[in-house]
Parts: C-alpha cells; sequence; structure tokens
C-alpha cells in the first residue's frame, strides 16, 4: 500500500494563510462544479416556458422576466467569482514568491 505521507507534509507545514487559501480554493472549485447544471437548470426552465401551453402574454411575460432575472444573478455572481479567483492567484503567487525568498 502507497504511504500518503507526502500529503500529510502538506498540511503540516501549512500555516494560517495557506490553510485560508485551501479553503478558498475548495469552495471555489465546488462553485465552478455547480455552475454548468445550474445554467442547464435555468436554461431548461425558460425553454419549458417557451414550449408550454400557455399562450397568455402576460403570464408568459411574467415567467420569463423571473427567468431571467434569475439568470442575471448568476452571470453577475460568475463575474464576481472570476474577479475573486484572479485576485486569489495573484496574491497566491506573491505568497508564494515571498516565501521562496526566505
Amino acid at each position: 500500500m502507497k504511504s500518503f505521507g507526502s500529503i500529510r507534509s502538506i498540511f503540516m507545514h501549512a500555516d494560517g494563510v495557506d490553510w485560508m487559501l485551501m479553503a478558498l480554493g475548495l469552495i471555489g472549485a465546488v462553485g465552478d462544479g455547480f455552475i454548468t447544471p445550474i445554467i442547464f437548470f435555468i436554461c431548461s426552465k425558460l425553454l419549458n416556458n417557451v414550449g408550454g401551453s400557455s399562450f397568455d402574454d402576460e403570464t408568459f411575460m411574467q415567467t420569463v422576466a423571473k427567468v431571467f432575472s434569475l439568470f442575471n444573478f448568476l452571470f453577475v455572481f460568475c463575474l464576481w467569482s472570476l474577479s475573486k479567483h484572479d485576485k486569489l492567484t495573484k496574491e497566491k503567487q506573491k505568497y508564494t514568491t515571498i516565501k521562496t525568498e526566505y
């Protein structure tokens, strides 16, 4: 059986900033994994509404507006998470260069 000593040493030598970056990376990875299914869900709701048997214009427009408001929220959240990901990457690079200098 293979030893897990190298994985344990990663966590053994990590300080508070490393733990925080690992936690944020885990949250970002999980969020990134959920984006595609959420987009499919929103698009399915929109397409089900378009293909539905309801031909009442007022009901149709209210449902489309609700779905698009959800889609806009998701779009803003995606942009926010990408900007945070870029900032974290820059901070992580800066931190690793400082750590390797000492």
